[in-house]
Order: structure tokens, then sequence, then C-alpha cells
């Protein structure tokens, strides 16, 4: 087989990168992502070549300082189990701790019973499970529940980004969050706690953690009131919780279908 070199990727792979995504799939979101992601500072992006061809590669971009997200871990069918992936992901390990990266995160499908098992021989933990519920017909409440108290000293939330499942996850501390809440975001009442996306015209209000006493985290949902207009119902990232599941079940959130079930991945560095 052709001698597989690993370098970072530059202006002229951006044809092989395509052609390869087109090939893996028609759909895939890394064509339309990779130019954006080369322009912007901070990149780390690496392609596997073997000879003239692209045959795999891998994104990875700052989350929070020293947090890093990694996505777009693509390899040729012709090429796997050739250690094309593993090389690509212990190089992208590397070079981040390098650049003073204390730890990276990622997604994968719950259902993509090749990532998981692979990702597990790299070095990555899976720390939990996301599904994503939707409630088409909720309302904003009429006061708002918006406040700065009870923000806990840090949490595991996400922001919206060019992915399948459009999320960049990252550890906030407490000046992340007590921003998000001088920006009506963090809403908290009786023990029970969420956390919105900054307004989105597309997918009305998006919660991105949650948690609290079933009846309390209920009631919260029910009675939300962002600070801002709100069109097209309520999105939550809901984890594994029973306590979570149990709140959206009462309101009627309809299950997660598999595309959007996927499990959080963590690699120390």
């Amino acid at each position: 087989m052709t001698d597989v070199e690993l370098r970072e990727a530059t202006t002229a792979d951006r044809d092989g990168v395509r052609a390869l995504c087109m090939k893996l799939d028609p759909a895939d979101y890394v064509s339309a992502a990779w130019d954006e992601w080369r322009a912007q500072e901070g990149n780390l992006m690496l392609v596997a070549r073997a000879g003239d061809r692209v045959v795999g590669c891998v994104r990875a971009g700052v989350a929070a300082p020293r947090q890093a997200f990694s996505q777009a871990l693509r390899v040729d069918p012709a090429f796997r189990r050739c250690g094309v992936a593993t090389r690509l992901m212990n190089e992208q390990a590397g070079r981040l701790r390098a650049r003073g990266i204390d730890v990276a995160r990622g997604v994968t499908s719950v259902a993509n019973r090749r990532s998981r098992p692979f990702f597990a021989t790299v070095g990555w933990n899976e720390i939990g499970v996301r599904r994503r519920r939707r409630l088409p017909g909720w309302t904003a409440g009429a006061r708002s529940t918006a406040t700065q108290d009870g923000l806990p000293d840090d949490l595991l939330a996400s922001v919206e980004g060019r992915a399948h499942f459009r999320r960049v996850l990252l550890r906030a501390d407490r000046p992340w969050l007590a921003a998000a809440a001088r920006d009506g975001r963090w809403h908290a009442k009786d023990g029970a706690w969420a956390l919105l996306d900054p307004p989105s015209r597309d997918h009305g209000a998006w919660v991105v953690a949650l948690g609290g006493p079933p009846a309390a985290l209920a009631e919260l949902l029910r009675t939300l009131s962002p600070p801002w207009r709100v069109d097209g119902g309520l999105i939550v990232e809901a984890p594994d919780d029973p306590s979570v599941a149990h709140a959206l079940d009462t309101l009627g959130f309809a299950p997660a279908p598999p595309e959007d079930a996927y499990v959080v991945v963590e690699c120390p560095l």
C-alpha cells in the first residue's frame, strides 16, 4: 500500500478534502466548512496523503481557554484498518498539547458502532450522552425567569458550531457563566436551572444545559421566558438523567430520534 504522510493542511489540499468527503457522503458538512475553518485563526487541520490523494483529515479548534473541540475525522474506505485514523488522532493530540491545550472534546452518534470503540483505543473517554428533544408548540412565559443567582463554578455546556450536531462542547467556568447570566441566558427557580443558547433565528429557544428536581424543572421550562422574542418552539440538549427525562416527558417533549442522540467524548492531554 502507498505510504501515508501526515501534515497540516494547506490550500492545495482543499480539492482533495472535498473529494474525500464527497466519496464518503455527498451531504457531508465538512466540504462546506473546510474553507471557513481554514480562514479562522487557531484551527489545527491535518490531512493524511497517499501520493497525490487526500485519504484522511481531522480538524480541531479552540473552544475555550486551554480547551479544544475535535471533529471532521474522515478516512478513505480503502485506507481503513491501516492505522490512518489512529495516526491522525495521535498527531492531533500531540500538536494540541504543544499549543498548551489541556483537554479536547468531541461528539459521535450513539449509534456509531465503529467510532465509539475506536475513540477508546486512542485515549478518549465517553463522559455522557446528550439527546436533542423538541417541544414544537411551546411558547415563552409572560414573566422573565432569567436570574444571576445560583450559578455553579463550572458546567459542561455547548455553543453553536459547524457540525452535524451543530454543537461545540466546552467546560464553562464561573466568569463564562456569569457573562451568560448577564445576557439573560441563565434561568433558575426552586432548585431547577437551565442555560440557554444566544438568540437564534432558525432554531427557536435552545436549552444547552439543565437540571434540578423533576417537578421544579418541568415548571421552569413551562414558564421559561428568554429576554428576546422566540419563534420555533423549544429545543433541549438533555443529558441521560432520569430526572431530566421525567420533566421533559411530563411536558410532552418528543423523544430524540436516533440522529439527535450523541455521545460526548473527552481526551485529557
